[in-house]
């Protein structure tokens, strides 16, 4: 689920909705926990991250917000 919310991330940051992809990444955040990465993904992560920050100057508040979320509710959230 960690990987399908970071994925979503980083199609709603192409979108101009870097607030709801951090929102996302919080949430992947909290879902991965603390599972081991593959290389492969935790570049994909890294690279996730590093767009929704430039875009999103309240990235920190809104990942805060997002890690508070189940993987469900960051899906639901997606339908406000």
């Amino acid at each position: 689920m960690a990987q399908a919310l970071t994925g979503m991330a980083g199609a709603l940051v192409l979108d101009d909705r870097a607030a709801v992809a951090a929102h996302l990444l919080g949430a992947a955040a909290t879902a991965r926990a603390d599972q081991p990465l593959s290389t492969a993904d935790r570049s994909e992560l890294d690279r996730v991250t590093s767009t929704v920050q430039l875009a999103d100057p309240q990235f920190d508040h809104h990942f805060a917000r997002g890690s508070e979320l189940t993987p469900q509710e960051a899906v639901a959230y997606l339908g406000a």
